[in-house]
């Protein structure tokens, strides 16, 4: 339940570090228990981990480039940024949030994909392409109107929190884990009466 409070509040530009907060605990959660709702989903969250780390190391990387491209056309004499690095710096700042937004995605949608439905799986892949429409609105369309890409940032919020609630619903509903069949011989309590 936290991760879905956290997608509900993370669009919000002030409640998004409390949202980011609630699903950093809520994911560790997750994290801890995965072994619990069986091997499919526990290789999903392993791999969701390590698609979180590779999108960090990205982002990283990214601006190590971008630092080290700065320092290496700065001129003392003249201060002021060559036209063709600033250029050539946001369109390199698009291709990294297109290519981030890509990788996040993906670790987003793995997280509980073994324990959704059908509907559940959609409402992933519907986040995961909204996550990427959102980005390039914003990148390409938005990129001078400050809280309007947060804005439509609701979109993939709202697909990935509901898709995280049915998880949770089917959880507390005791889908999953599946429920533990009686062992060969072993009948039900009321049947050995």
């Amino acid at each position: 339940m936290l991760l879905v409070i956290g997608f509900f509040l993370g669009w919000i530009p002030v409640a998004g570090a409390v949202g980011g907060l609630l699903e950093l605990i809520g994911a560790i959660l997750v994290i801890l228990g995965r072994h619990t709702f069986g091997p499919e989903h526990a290789r999903n969250v392993i791999w969701s981990i390590i698609i979180f780390v590779i999108a960090i190391v990205v982002a990283v990387v990214a601006v190590v480039v971008v630092v080290f491209s700065a320092l290496s056309t700065f001129n003392p004499n003249n201060p002021v940024a060559p036209q063709a690095f600033a250029s050539s710096f946001m369109n390199f700042t698009f291709v990294i949030i297109l290519v981030g937004a890509v990788i996040f995605g993906l670790a987003e949608v793995l997280f509980t994909y073994a324990l959704q439905k059908s509907g559940g799986q959609l409402l992933l892949w519907c986040g995961y392409v909204s996550t990427i429409a959102v980005a390039s609105i914003g990148v390409f369309v938005l990129n001078s109107i400050p809280y309007l890409s947060n804005a439509l940032s609701i979109v993939p919020a709202l697909f990935y929190g509901y898709a995280y609630y049915l998880a949770r619903d089917r959880i507390v509903r005791g889908e999953i884990p599946a429920p533990a069949a009686p062992q060969p011989g072993q009948g039900t309590r009321a049947s050995n009466i």
